[in-house]
Parts: structure tokens; C-alpha cells; sequence
């Protein structure tokens, strides 16, 4: 996926990082209210092994780039122009996130909107304590 910021990026890169898969679209309110959660816990687990990263589907580039800069989205970010990750990730709704281990296999598949207390609870059971 090529992402907003110019670099490409493939979940083959991610392996040995857990990853925070999510699906989101400019137009969908759950979506937009759970961005600022995702955005929250990139900064506090980003140097910890962990990755988010948001795929934007059934948007323009135009507003999905828009809505991302407004929301002052960090991680990793892109739109799938192609559907070919939604295909394969056989994503219906939005907004859906996968969680991902080191090993690259989902661990659970939420198809509603995060917040801060789920994925807290993800992240710390897939992290050695500090």
C-alpha cells in the first residue's frame, strides 16, 4: 500500500511487530471518533514492537488524505485504492480492525469502533511487561 506520507508499505515489512490493523473510511462516523484512540496508543507503544496502521477503503484520496492531516494521524496511513487488501482481509464493514501478533496472526477481528481501553488490553497481553 502506498501511504499519504509518500512510502510504501507491505505487513511482510511489519513481521516481528504486533500490528493494529484498521479499516476506516473520511465518511464514517465511528470511524473518525475512534482515530483519535488509535492515534493516542501509536504514540505511547509506537517503541515498543508495535504498529499501527489505517487503511482507508470506499473514500477519495482527496478527503481521505484530508481527514487524516485534520485528525493529525501519525502512523502509517493509506488508501486502498485497489480493494485488493480489504479483498483479502474480507472486510464488509467499517470500521473493522484486526489485531495482529509478532508472528503475523490474527488475534481478533473487532467490526466496531475501538477505543482506548480495548486496545490497551490487546497490546498488553501481546507485550512483556515493563
Amino acid at each position: 500500500m502506498e501511504t499519504f506520507d509518500g512510502g510504501t508499505l507491505r505487513l511482510s515489512d511489519l513481521e516481528g511487530k504486533v500490528v493494529v490493523l484498521n479499516f476506516w473510511a473520511s465518511w464514517c462516523p465511528p470511524c473518525r471518533w475512534e482515530m483519535p484512540f488509535f492515534e493516542t496508543m501509536w504514540n505511547e507503544y509506537r517503541d515498543r514492537d508495535v504498529v499501527f496502521v489505517g487503511v482507508a477503503m470506499s473514500d477519495t484520496l482527496e478527503d481521505a488524505q484530508g481527514f487524516a492531516e485534520e485528525a493529525g494521524v501519525t502512523y502509517p496511513i493509506g488508501l486502498d485504492q485497489t480493494n485488493d487488501i480489504v479483498r483479502a482481509y474480507e472486510v464488509r464493514s467499517l470500521p473493522t480492525t484486526f489485531f495482529i501478533d509478532k508472528e503475523g496472526q490474527i488475534q481478533r477481528r473487532l467490526t466496531s469502533a475501538a477505543n482506548e481501553a480495548l486496545l490497551k488490553v490487546f497490546l498488553r497481553g501481546q507485550l512483556p511487561r515493563e
